[in-house]
């Protein structure tokens, strides 16, 4: 009987500290991000060497979140943030892997989902493989939570229109217009 109560104690002991050990780590990764999304968006267009400081910093605060806590809620933004960081510095390839990172480790969230699809979109057609952007941006359409469907037919338009793809251009555009409005806000 006293060996049994034993164990449940240890057992609840150790459950308990696992919990708080999870704890831990969220409240050191929202430090984090806190941090991170400080520098992130704190970059005046009138001190463009402050800026580039700031955006470095806060690409190395979210390689921290996702190396020190991958398995933290604050991790699923820090994903999400790098690859917008790393875009922002050219870095396409470094961008193009945390948005295929986030992709493959988080599912949960439809609605943050579509913008990482969408900013990865934007990243192949920024870099020339127009192909593989417009696959992404339609696999967007075909979410059945994505709230950025309005701007993800904005952009195909726009690049029909740019082709000289007038016809594709005017369905997309049209396909835009029966779209109930969201009001999404990129991050």
């Amino acid at each position: 009987m006293i060996i049994g109560l034993l164990l449940v104690c240890i057992v609840t002991a150790g459950i308990g500290g696992i919990f708080w050990m999870e704890h831990q780590h969220e409240q050191k990764a929202l430090a984090l991000e806190h941090q991170a999304g400080t520098l992130y968006f704190d970059r005046s267009l009138d001190q463009p060497e402050k800026a580039k400081a700031n955006l470095e910093q806060a690409i190395a605060l979210y390689q921290q979140i996702l190396d020190e806590f991958p398995h933290t809620s604050s991790a699923e933004l820090a994903w999400y943030f790098l690859g917008n960081a790393r875009a922002e510095q050219e870095n396409y390839s470094g961008a193009i892997k945390a948005y295929e990172s986030y992709l493959s480790s988080f599912q949960n969230n439809p609605t943050l989902r579509s913008l990482v699809m969408q900013r990865l979109g934007s990243t192949y057609i920024i870099t020339g493989n127009r192909q593989k952007g417009l696959e992404v941006y339609n696999q967007i359409l075909t979410l059945p939570e994505a709230l950025n469907e309005d701007q993800v037919l904005f952009e195909m338009a726009k690049l029909e229109e740019a082709d000289n793809n007038s016809n594709q251009a005017l369905t997309n555009y049209k396909q835009l217009q029966d779209q109930p409005v969201s009001y999404t806000h990129q991050l």
